[in-house]
């Protein structure tokens, strides 16, 4: 049985209980030669039970869409179906080519996919830099309660982030026992939530420990950032499937684990 309670308008269950793996592209022919379609890629992971196990890329007509995907933890899990939407261009062939290419781990997988007319919605993002001043895109912190700012000024490592924040994300933080509640969604959507992390204060393993829970569930347990990132100073991303509450807000709570306190250095919610 497949969980499509993440998915606004899921594919019957059929669609998510298959799949086509390897490399492999799909050319999607009869468009109107120029229009705008929406693309929605529909995923369930159904063979692997970790998250990092099968990790890919997509392009669309050429243009990489996603990069090291990794369906069990953007879905929070085994057997739990989520979608992917993208707005793309019929060639002048009348044609949408979706390609499905090898990244960091295993082989490429599609449970299916959907073409819609029309361009999708752009998506919402919401980019909170934790403990800091705006950055870019990223919004000087709000939507807190409880904890403390600190920030260093030592150059972070973000190579193991594929698509990392700015520098002076991973320079501040928020630390200490506290929630963000992030309003202004919609009720009963789906969303990917990204919390940024990078340890500037400790320079050792198990220092410091701590859980996060995302709506009341417990996503991380003991989490250790410079054992996690590999030292000091390298950011790292962790990332869940959330459904905002029929308040249109999730939540997002740093609670003490095992050593010292919580931190964060950057949230991001966006519509899924």
């Amino acid at each position: 049985m497949i969980n499509t309670s993440h998915v606004t308008n899921p594919a019957p269950q059929a669609v998510y209980q298959s799949e086509r793996f390897g490399a492999f592209t799909y050319t999607i022919p009869g468009l109107t030669a120029g229009a705008s379609y929406t693309v929605n890629l529909h995923f369930a992971e159904i063979y692997w039970n970790a998250a990092g196990k099968r990790l890919f890329n997509v392009l669309i007509n050429g243009t990489q869409v996603l990069t090291n995907f990794d369906v069990f933890a953007a879905a929070g899990g085994e057997n739990i179906a989520i979608a992917k939407t993208f707005a793309a261009t019929a060639s002048s062939s009348g044609a949408i080519t979706i390609q499905f290419t090898t990244g960091a781990a295993d082989l490429p997988k599609v449970s299916g996919i959907e073409i819609k007319t029309g361009t999708a919605p752009p998506p919402t993002t919401i980019e909170i830099n934790s403990g800091g001043a705006a950055s870019g895109a990223w919004l000087a912190d709000t939507d807190f309660t409880g904890g403390s700012a600190s920030s260093t000024t030592a150059a972070i490592n973000t190579s193991l982030v594929t698509n990392p924040a700015p520098q002076a994300v991973y320079q501040s933080e928020r630390f200490g026992t506290f929630t963000y509640t992030i309003p202004g969604l919609t009720a009963g959507a789906s969303y990917t939530v990204n919390l940024h992390f990078a340890e500037i204060y400790w320079s050792a393993a198990g220092k410091r420990q701590f859980n996060v829970l995302i709506n009341g569930t417990q996503v991380l347990t003991n989490l250790d950032v410079f054992a996690a990132a590999g030292g000091e100073n390298i950011a790292i991303v962790k990332t869940f499937t959330a459904t905002a509450n029929a308040s249109g807000q999730i939540t997002i709570q740093f609670a003490t684990g095992a050593a010292d306190l919580p931190k964060v250095s950057g949230i991001a919610v966006i519509s899924n």
